[in-house]
């Protein structure tokens, strides 16, 4: 009994074994065919997911992974967050291992004096920022390039500092919304393309090209200030690293980056640059204002290392030109040290001074014994770089290079796909090196394939190869109008001297290190294995996914290519990284840089938004209601009982060009950027004359390219509707038939209305309707082609009959009519559709006016306050006749008081960091202290309460204006303070009317010596017809307002207005005198 019941219990046993083994077998099968699987896309992922299931690159299905590695990546990556925090907006532009509160904190003591507080001192794992890293408030896609050479958004990188600082050398300029930089520099004014050029001269370089054929390919500038030297170099095929620290400039280098310009941060200290020996043609500095002497020549000894044979450094600076003591001393003390260092003077010219160092050893082994600077050590590696301190010594050449007297690299672009000499250093072959080359260009084809669908022509700029080997990645985009920043990381940096052989540019660095760049710096990040080698010494993959995260722009592409269990992870934080807006992932063919299997995951980081409210049916009803309540209740009736017109009227475009230029294709593209505005098209076509049928029967000899053939009153009236805000029927022309054809086409009024046709900027009346003028210029040998191809594809029309019409009629008119309308145009696009940078840019500037008052469009110096509920209740109660003085008082006190801060803020400022309490570093500014206030007698006098109590102390003068007839002004009295020509000066009066007063004032102070461009006027309120008198005579003023009114009466005063100010509010109001100009 006792062994039937031990079978018994067995036979149960393997009974519950066999079930759980088929329920663990089924639940494996089921995680491998589900949506959540790792490294399989979700169901319905269109963005993801392929036809089949096939590889979209190789067309083969993708495999699944072994039960060891899935094991393996669920052990690894078991738990993943759902969301990761986002930091506080004062860390906007956070760069973790150059971060100087890090130092206090840290209670680090650095040498100033050699420049260490300016070096990388990276936070420990407990104190890293684990959040995401927002971007500043009023962040915009930046402006692609080439355009953004020459400006940025100013909400990108709100720092204007610079450009008050620098404003005598051309550095930058603030322009409105944007900052433009016209090109110059410190030691080059009037542009670094003629500085270039001068140095070209110096060296008896042919045609005055510092390429010199192709021999000087990479630069280094150190102390670049905004780059312009470096952006000016790229033309000319040489790439220039410009270097900055994050000093008291310390936004230069966001500045270049911004720019679309090959930069980083960095600082000549106590460590080596982050740069392998011999890796640039010529150094630069124009007054960088390097201590060059500072121990024993150090920083030279460092320069010497990173130049070629024969490499140049440009010197410009006080200490080459200037004759007093202290220079000479200075200029004497360097070129003796550099003659030591065996360096020669090739030019010396103005401002400027080249030195070029030895080609070979011959001159190191004629010094005599004991010389200084020594030479190095035979033990000393030259390309170690990453923490090494600098030496104070010369790196002399191998036994090789000294024979050969020169880098022996072919001149660019032949050296891209050369092997260099320095290959057998690393122990790579030619044939291994040319392999490598032919691999990266295939993956990157395959890469662009991947994004073709959601990237345009000038997507990507600024591109960082995060591990970047021989330099294949960057070699085979070398067609595209990117640069690349080649990473080499730390355990296999020996590799970058192959990249700056290539002539390429790059950098040595640890990934389990935060990068010395700013946020919102690149557009594509690749990284092939980076996440496994990091791994592999145990560092953090959340890290550095949260440090990719600062480093994209948003809208930006990250290319992660691992194994696959990386991906599978990386796939599942894409959400909570917000890098989910597009995903691909697919499994690459195996080649010869495959160690095992691997995946390519491709993901586009978001653009954030700040509020993201979702309204469901019911509630959007209540809001279409309440909005039209609204509508209702401030709708404007003028004095007869017709409707008055918006303050908003929608923006007109017209677009012209010669027929075939291009003009519909454009317009397609500026309405499919604005798809978040109500825009129209209206067509020039469909105003065409109806033909009798004397002229139907001869239409070939019909000349539709003439003004004549327009209806042009009919679509003035149409156009003149729409900016009224009423519907119109438009003709549908047909242009086979040359016939209307029923229905016409109702158009409602929309934001923005864009007019089209060949001769839209040849009528004058026509003209007068539009905000903004474009021609599309286009070679007439194309536009001759396209006419052909449509009139013979598209209208069946005869080739000869095409012909015959286009030189009897077409040019002619075009000649007549056409191209002299272009002298009209505020903007002409060349190549037409093609040119994507003008028309982002016309989009960019559409999209700024369309948020502006009228008049804000016309004047740039007319500043309106934002308005909130709160600044409109305060004016319906300053407004409303039945309002008591004592509310009146209060509600147009705490009005004023927002006026004058906000009046405040376009003072000019300083920059400044402190201490707090805590010991930590604070950036704050100061505001200009010499300031001082104006009222207009008296009501402007109701203001100098609110200015007292934002600025402690001020200074405040009064004048008195009295009328004289309908127009005219007398001054009175007036007492200012006896230097108010050296101040900036608040002009006080709460109500602009006609201007006359206010053109009275302005002149007064004027003759008193205060710059135009120093006075703000600050009214309550301001009519149109003031702001036109006061912006016209005086285009540099600033105006702050809170609200533009309707317009004047026949009385002047104000519509709609509040009453006499000064009345109502000191108490003497006898509600018979409306809003005029204070007298």
């Amino acid at each position: 009994m006792k062994q039937r019941s031990e079978l018994l219990a067995t036979t149960k046993l393997l009974k519950y074994v066999l079930v759980g083994l088929i329920v663990f077998l089924g639940l494996i099968c089921l995680y491998s065919s589900s949506s959540i699987a790792p490294g399989l896309p979700k169901a319905g992922d269109a963005a993801s997911s392929v036809d089949g299931g096939a590889d979209p690159v190789i067309s083969r299905f993708v495999s699944s992974h072994d039960f060891d590695e899935l094991f393996d990546d669920q052990e690894r990556y078991s738990e993943v967050p759902k969301s990761i925090p986002i930091c506080d907006r004062r860390y906007s532009e956070l760069i973790p291992c150059l971060d100087r509160n890090l130092i206090y904190q840290l209670k680090l003591k650095p040498n100033m004096t050699l420049m260490e507080h300016y070096e990388r001192h990276c936070p420990p794992p407990q104190r890293r920022y684990n959040c995401l890293i927002p971007p500043p408030n009023g962040y915009k896609i930046p402006v692609r390039w080439p355009a953004s050479r020459d400006e940025v958004w100013k909400s990108n990188i709100p720092h204007t500092h610079l450009a008050s600082e620098k404003s005598d050398q051309n550095w930058m300029v603030v322009d409105g919304d944007k900052i433009k930089f016209p090109g110059g520099g410190t030691h080059f004014h009037d542009g670094a393309d003629k500085y270039i050029s001068a140095i070209a001269g110096m060296l008896k370089f042919p045609g005055d090209e510092l390429s010199n054929g192709g021999n000087v390919r990479n630069v280094l500038d150190v102390g670049c200030g905004v780059a312009s030297f470096g952006a000016y170099l790229l033309p000319l095929d040489i790439i220039a690293m410009s270097l900055a620290p994050n000093d008291v400039h310390e936004n230069q280098i966001q500045f270049a980056l911004e720019r679309g310009i090959p930069s980083t941060l960095g600082v000549l200290g106590t460590r080596r640059l982050p740069f392998p020996s011999r890796s640039f043609e010529l150094a630069h500095c124009s007054r960088c204002r390097i201590d060059w002497l500072q121990r024993d020549g150090i920083l030279l000894l460092e320069l010497d290392r990173l130049l070629q044979p024969g490499g140049y450094f440009v010197y410009s600076s006080p200490e080459a030109y200037a004759h007093d003591a202290e220079n000479r001393r200075i200029w004497n003390a360097m070129y003796d040290l550099l003659r030591r260092m065996c360096w020669r003077v090739v030019s010396r010219r103005e401002q400027t001074v080249i030195w070029a160092k030895s080609l070979s050893n011959s001159c190191y082994m004629k010094r005599k014994e004991g010389t200084h600077p020594p030479l190095c050590s035979s033990d000393d590696d030259p390309d170690a770089s990453w923490n090494v301190l600098m030496k104070p010594c010369i790196t002399p050449y191998s036994a090789k290079m000294h024979r050969r007297k020169g880098s022996g690299l072919e001149p660019w672009p032949k050296r891209l796909t050369a092997a260099p000499p320095r290959l057998e250093e690393i122990n790579v072959s030619p044939d291994e090196f040319h392999e490598d080359t032919s691999i990266w260009h295939y993956r990157v084809t395959e890469y662009w394939k991947q994004m073709k669908s959601v990237t345009q022509k000038n997507s990507f700029r600024n591109v960082m190869d995060m591990h970047s080997n021989l330099g294949g990645f960057a070699a085979a985009v070398k067609d595209k109008d990117v640069w690349v920043m080649n990473v080499a990381p730390v355990n296999s940096s020996s590799r970058l001297k192959i990249i700056y052989d290539r002539g390429l540019i790059g950098t040595v660095h640890d990934w389990c290190e935060s990068f010395s760049t700013y946020p919102r710096t690149y557009d594509l990040l690749h990284a092939w294995t980076v996440f496994s080698e990091i791994e592999s010494r145990g560092c953090s993959a959340e890290d550095l996914l949260i440090e990719m995260d600062r480093i994209l722009r948003p809208e930006g592409f990250v290319i992660i290519r691992d194994k696959p269990s990386v991906i599978n992870h990386v796939r599942k934080l894409s959400s909570a990284l917000r890098w989910d807006g597009w995903l691909s992932e697919v499994e690459p063919r195996i080649d010869a840089l495959s160690s095992n299997e691997e995946k390519v995951l491709i993901a586009r980081k978001k653009l954030w938004e700040d509020d993201v409210i979702s309204i469901d049916p019911m509630e959007s009803e209540m809001l279409t209601a309440l909005a039209n309540t609204v509508k209702d209740h401030f709708e404007i009736k003028s004095e007869n009982g017709s409707e008055g017109f918006s303050h908003y009227q929608p923006f007109v475009i017209g677009v012209a060009g010669g027929t075939a230029s291009g003009k519909t294709t454009v317009c397609n593209m500026i309405v499919s950027q604005l798809r978040d505005q109500r825009v129209v098209l209206v067509s020039q076509d469909s105003f065409y004359h109806l033909l009798s049928d004397e002229q139907l029967e001869n239409v070939h000899g019909y000349n539709y390219d003439h003004p004549d053939a327009f209806n042009t009153e009919l679509l003035l009236s149409c156009m003149e509707n729409l900016k009224r805000g009423q519907a119109v029927s438009i003709p549908n022309y047909d242009v086979k038939s040359h016939k209307h054809i029923e229905p016409a086409r109702k158009v409602n009024p929309s934001d923005v209305i864009i007019l089209e046709g060949i001769l839209v900027l040849h009528d004058p009346h026509v003209r007068d309707l539009m905000n903004m003028k474009i021609f599309v210029d286009t070679d007439s040998d194309v536009r001759l082609a396209r006419r052909i191809q449509c009139d013979t594809v598209e209208r069946g029309r005869n080739i000869e009959n095409v012909l015959d019409q286009y030189t009897k009629f077409v040019k002619p008119s075009f000649d007549e009519f056409i191209l002299p309308s272009k002298k009209h145009a505020d903007v002409i696009i060349p190549r037409g559709a093609d040119n994507d940078v003008a028309i982002d840019l016309i989009v960019q500037h559409i999209r700024t006016k369309l948020g502006q008052h009228d008049l804000c469009k016309i004047y740039p110096n007319v500043c309106v306050i934002n308005s909130t509920f709160q600044l409109r209740g305060m004016h319906t109660l300053i407004r409303d006749a039945r309002t008591t003085k004592h509310d009146f008082v209060f509600y147009a006190d705490r009005l004023i008081r927002l006026l004058v801060e906000n009046g405040l803020g376009h003072l000019p400022f300083t920059e400044q960091q402190i201490i707090t309490p805590t010991g930590s570093v604070y950036t704050g500014v100061v505001f200009c202290k010499r300031l001082c206030g104006v009222s207009i007698i008296r009501s402007g006098e109701s203001m100098e309460n609110a200015l007292r109590a934002c600025c402690k102390g001020i200074k405040i003068g009064k004048i008195l204006i009295h009328g004289e007839g309908d127009n005219g002004r007398q001054l009175i009295y007036e007492k200012l303070p006896a230097d108010i020509s050296s101040r900036h000066v608040l002009l006080l009066d709460p109500v602009l009317a006609s201007g006359n007063s206010a053109i009275k004032a302005i002149s007064l102070l004027l003759s008193k010596g205060v710059a135009e461009s120093n006075i703000i006027f600050l009214n309550l309120i301001a009519a149109p017809e003031g702001i036109h008198a006061v912006c016209k005579k005086f285009p540099k003023l600033k105006i702050v307002t809170s609200e533009i009114d309707m317009t004047l009466n026949k009385d002047l005063h104000v519509i709609p207005g509040m009453g006499e100010f000064g009345d109502r509010y000191f108490g003497t109001d006898n509600s018979s005198v409306a809003d005029y100009d204070d007298t």
